[in-house]
C-alpha cells in the first residue's frame, strides 16, 4: 500500500503543477502541501475519538499507543482530492444555484469519505471504536466530519481564486489544518465529550448523532457563505495572469 500511495502522490503533484501552469494558479499545489500538515493532530484525534491506526505500519510520529503512519501522512491529499476537483469545476457550474452547488459538493464528499472509510478499514489501516446507533451507518459520522473539512477547503479554494500567489499561500497552506482543528475539535465535540465522561452507550450514541447534526449544520453555514460570496469568484482563471 505504501508504494502505491507514494506513486499516486507523485502523480497528484505532477497533475497539480501541470494544471497550475495551464491555469496560472498555485492553488492546487498549495492545498496538496497543506494537506500533509492536516494529519499532524492525528495523535490527539486518536485519543479523543477512540480510533487507532495499525501500529505495525511504518510511522512518522508515534507514542506508546498511537501512531501516525507514513502512508497516512503521504496520502493525506486523498481526503481533499474531490474538493480540489470540484473547485476546478466550479467556474463551469455558474448556471447552478450556489446553495445547491455547495450542498451537492458536501453530498459528494460525504459519499466519497464513506467509501474511503470502508477501504481503510478493509485494509486494516485503522479500527474504529465509536458508539453508533444501530439505525445509523457506522461510517457516516466520520464521513460527515471529513466531508465538512473538505467542504471548507473547497470554499477556501473558490474564495481565493483571484488572489495573488502570496495571498493564496497565506490562506491556503494552513486551511486544511485549521478546518480539521475546528471540525474535529469543536463541531464534532459531542462525540468525544460523551466518551471522555465515560457515559453509558445510549449517551455516547446521542453524542455521535449530535455531532452528525452539527456537521450538517456546518455544511449549511458554508453553503450560505458561498451564496453570499462574490459571484465574480466564479470567473474562470484560464488565460488570466497571476497577480
Amino acid at each position: 500500500m505504501e508504494t502505491g500511495i507514494g506513486v499516486l502522490t507523485l502523480c497528484a503533484y505532477a497533475i497539480a503543477i501541470i494544471a497550475g501552469i495551464r491555469r496560472r494558479t498555485a492553488s492546487y499545489l498549495l492545498i496538496l502541501i497543506g494537506s500533509h500538515v492536516m494529519v499532524l493532530p492525528g495523535l490527539l484525534w486518536q485519543q479523543l475519538y477512540g480510533f487507532h491506526y495499525d501500529v505495525q505500519r511504518p510511522a512518522i510520529v508515534s507514542t506508546a499507543d498511537e501512531i501516525i503512519p507514513v502512508v497516512v501522512l503521504v496520502g493525506a491529499w486523498i481526503a481533499l482530492a474531490p474538493a480540489i476537483g470540484m473547485a476546478a469545476l466550479t467556474p463551469r457550474l455558474g448556471w447552478m444555484p450556489r446553495y445547491a452547488l455547495a450542498l451537492l459538493t458536501f453530498l459528494i464528499l460525504t459519499g466519497y469519505h464513506t467509501a474511503l472509510d470502508g477501504i481503510g478499514s478493509s485494509a486494516a489501516l485503522w479500527r474504529e471504536t465509536t458508539a453508533v446507533p444501530a439505525w445509523l451507518p457506522m461510517a457516516l459520522p466520520n464521513a460527515a466530519a471529513h466531508a465538512l473539512v473538505a467542504l471548507v477547503v473547497w470554499f477556501a479554494l473558490d474564495g481565493t481564486r483571484r488572489y495573488g500567489t502570496i495571498s493564496k499561500a497565506v490562506f491556503l497552506l494552513p486551511a486544511p489544518l485549521l478546518a480539521a482543528l475546528v471540525v474535529h475539535g469543536v463541531v464534532a465535540a459531542p462525540r468525544y465529550i460523551t466518551s471522555m465522561l465515560a457515559l453509558d452507550a445510549p449517551w455516547r450514541e446521542a453524542g455521535t448523532v449530535g455531532a452528525l447534526v452539527l456537521c450538517l449544520w456546518g455544511a449549511h453555514i458554508v453553503a450560505l457563505a458561498f451564496v453570499r460570496s462574490t459571484p465574480s469568484a466564479l470567473v474562470s482563471e484560464q488565460g488570466r495572469p497571476a497577480q
